[in-house]
């Protein structure tokens, strides 16, 4: 018996208008050993979609592992300085508040991105296309050197390669992405009454929810990728099998567990604010793992 039963995995995307291809949402399912993936050119349409897959599958009597990513919390102390609160629900609730991000893609993250540098009182959100640099003066467009030493959580000190949320733009930017994502999936959760990993069921003390939204790291589950079609494919393809393959060997809470090394300070900044990265420090870290990775 499986924990789960329908696996999604989401590439996420802060395109400014309806995109296919690069650089687009790839939506990856996996059910019944089957995995399929679609390419969804707006982020209003991916939501719709992935609010009837869970709602179909709790009607079914099934229940969802779905993973995103970008990230879901930031580093520990920038929820209280621009809510005022120590919470990663305070966070949520006012970044969806302050997005607006339309049927054809077009959003204000920008704009978002400013007012809270301007709360925060000093510029952490960073990185701007080239041709406004003009526009969104609180927004600078390189690294602002006083972040450096402080920009990343605790997760993102053992998963290599991961980006820092306060960067906006340019190669491998999670920033934008997570800032619409996160108002996003706050409005959605509202709706379904998913939970939320690891704030909700703390790592995996509460799995009962009939959806659970995980924060994912696609290059865990997918390192390279050599075959036809877009990378970004390949890998949500790869973890939606994986982490349904996880499952089936009963495995799962090796994925959605405390990552190893994670001392009590650091695991209450995650639960608190700063979140958790599925299968941080363990996927390729023994011969056992399940993964697709190559």
């Amino acid at each position: 018996m499986t924990v789960f039963t329908l696996y999604l995995a989401a590439d996420w995307s802060a395109a400014n208008k309806p995109t296919r291809g690069k650089d687009s949402i790839w939506l990856a399912t996996s059910r019944n050993g089957s995995v399929s993936a679609r390419n969804i050119p707006t982020r209003f349409e991916a939501l719709r979609l992935i609010e009837e897959l869970t709602v179909e599958e709790k009607n079914r009597g099934g229940r969802t592992l779905a993973g995103f990513d970008f990230a879901f919390g930031f580093q520990e102390g920038v929820a209280e300085a621009v809510t005022g609160q120590a919470s990663w629900r305070a966070m949520w609730h006012l970044l969806a508040e302050l997005v607006e991000d339309d049927e054809a893609n077009r959003s204000n993250r920008f704009e978002v991105a400013g007012e809270l540098n301007r709360r925060l009182g000093r510029p952490r959100f960073w990185g701007k296309p080239h041709q406004q640099a003009e526009r969104y003066p609180l927004v600078p467009s390189t690294r602002p050197s006083a972040s450096v030493a402080d920009d990343r959580r605790w997760i993102e000190g053992v998963v290599s390669g991961a980006k820092p949320v306060f960067q906006l733009a340019y190669t491998g930017a999670v920033g934008s992405q997570s800032l619409l994502g996160i108002a996003g999936l706050e409005k959605l959760r509202q709706r379904i009454g998913a939970a939320i990993w690891p704030f909700e069921t703390l790592f995996t003390d509460d799995l009962s929810a009939h959806a659970v939204f995980c924060e994912i790291y696609p290059s865990l589950f997918l390192r390279r990728h050599f075959g036809e079609g877009t990378k970004d494919e390949a890998q949500v393809r790869a973890v939606a099998a994986a982490i349904a393959a996880y499952d089936r060997a009963g495995r799962i809470e090796e994925l959605l567990g405390p990552p190893p090394g994670a001392g009590k300070a650091a695991l209450a900044a995650m639960l608190r604010e700063e979140g958790s990265i599925m299968g941080a420090g363990v996927l390729g870290r023994s011969e056992g793992d399940l993964s697709c990775a190559s």
